[in-house]
This record gives C-alpha cells, structure tokens and sequence, in this order.
C-alpha cells in the first residue's frame, strides 16, 4: 500500500492573535508565511503529524495560511 502524496493535517483553527493547529501548537499570525495556492501547509520536523512545527532562527514559522479576502 503506497503513502497517499495528498494526504493532510486537519487545517490550523483561527484563534485570537493567530494559529493553532490540531495538536496545539500556536503559531502567531505575525510569524506565518502567505500562501500561494490558498491552502495550508505546515512544516514539521520529522515530516510527522506529531512533530513541532519547524522555526528556522530568525525567520517565520514554516505555517503558510491562504491570504484573508478582506
């Protein structure tokens, strides 16, 4: 049985001041990267559903969120 490539974490929720994600990690809405295709991605370490979501020094967290269309 192969690895479905489209397989994904459930969407972060909005949550006052920014992001949480299914597990419980916040992520500040001032720390996320713009998405391209209108989708969420989230980088973990490990590439596991389990794994903390990856802040490279001195850069946003690895959390794209589609752009508000407002």
């Amino acid at each position: 049985m192969g690895v479905d490539q489209d397989a994904r974490e459930p969407d972060p929720r909005i949550v006052p001041g920014g992001y949480m994600t299914h597990d419980g990690h916040f992520v500040p809405e001032t720390a996320t990267r713009v998405s391209k295709d209108g989708r969420f991605h989230i980088c973990r370490s490990g590439g596991t559903l389990t794994g903390t979501v990856i802040a490279p020094s001195q850069r946003p967290f690895c959390l794209f969120v589609p752009k508000p269309s407002y």
